[in-house]
């Protein structure tokens, strides 16, 4: 027999289903909200456990997913790029880079999009930060 807790989830979730199916996201939405406010203060939700759970990778987890990709006969190659201008910040931009260069995925080309490439202060700013992050799959394009 089926318990009323199971019961109720799995109605929870074909209404969810449906919804999606239909396209009706902000029907979702106010279901969402509406069940989140009704589990009330008594279950406060622990961001940084379930983060901590779901989210964050251990490295036998990043070893085992760095064999999958190794064991792969074909491997997709992805090409991101990003614009780059005067009004760039270059703390963030060393930042997103480095997020970059730490992705598991090895087949990628991080292509720094700029037509001022050639201008002494900026070219000078930009060439530090990727010498900074040190990776040679990161090029500069102008």
């Amino acid at each position: 027999m089926v318990s009323p807790v199971a019961r109720l989830r799995r109605r929870s979730l074909v209404n969810a289903w449906r919804l999606v199916r239909s396209g009706d996201m902000a029907g979702l939405g106010r279901r969402l909200v509406g069940r989140v406010t009704r589990l009330g203060a008594d279950r406060p939700v622990r961001y940084r456990t379930w983060r901590a759970a779901n989210v964050l990778l251990t490295d036998e987890d990043r070893t085992r997913i760095a064999d999958m990709a190794a064991g792969l006969s074909q491997r997709p190659s992805f090409t991101l790029i990003t614009e780059v201008g005067p009004d760039t910040d270059p703390g963030l931009l060393k930042a997103t880079l480095e997020s970059v260069v730490a992705q598991l995925w090895p087949e990628w080309v991080l292509c720094l999009a700029t037509e001022l490439a050639g201008e002494t202060d900026l070219g000078d700013d930009l060439t530090a930060v990727v010498a900074a992050v040190g990776d040679a799959r990161i090029r500069i394009t102008g």
